[in-house]
């Protein structure tokens, strides 16, 4: 089973062992800046975790509060979570910014399954590589409809039959 436990976790005890595709050429920049940006405003954003204590996701972050000497921070500890999730959770948190090696998003790319969106900084070169090699990417969006009664599932699902054939499927759940 799959859950995510909020908590705190004590700076020292993170380890960096996951690894990270995102590049970043002005590091200790950044960590410079985002110091800054606790000092002044304070330090709100949970960094995420392994079951191992690694940070998957919120890196720069936990940098950043270890140089500024602060000893614990909010953490979500994601647990029953695969090797091949957890990359993925780390590249969905890495897409909006900066550039990512290509190589070893390459790498992580044979166990996941993810969009690489036309916002990440790959240049057209690198990326036509990559298509090259049988890589194969995905967008899906989900939504779920939380019902009172299998009557009330019923009636929604013989309104959303219509659109069925154009690549939407509908799951009952009993949860």
């Amino acid at each position: 089973m799959k859950f995510i436990e909020d908590g705190f976790i004590e700076i020292s005890k993170l380890k960096y062992n996951f690894g990270n595709p995102r590049k970043t050429k002005r590091l200790k920049e950044e960590i410079e800046e985002l110091k800054k940006s606790i000092e002044r405003y304070g330090s709100w954003r949970s960094i995420g975790i392994d079951e191992e204590n690694n940070v998957i996701f919120g890196n720069k972050l936990s940098m950043a509060l270890k140089e500024l000497d602060i000893k614990q921070t909010p953490a979500k500890k994601l647990i029953g979570y695969t090797q091949a999730e957890l990359k993925a959770i780390n590249i969905k948190d890495n897409e909006h910014v900066g550039e990512f090696d290509i190589e070893l998003l390459n790498e992580w790319q044979k166990e996941i399954m993810i969009e690489i969106p036309d916002f990440v900084s790959i240049d057209d070169e690198e990326f036509n590589e990559i298509k090259t090699e049988n890589l194969n990417y995905y967008k899906a969006i989900y939504f779920f409809i939380e019902c009172k009664s299998i009557e009330e599932f019923n009636l929604i699902q013989n309104e959303l039959e219509s659109i069925k054939n154009k690549g939407i499927s509908i799951e009952q759940s009993s949860n």
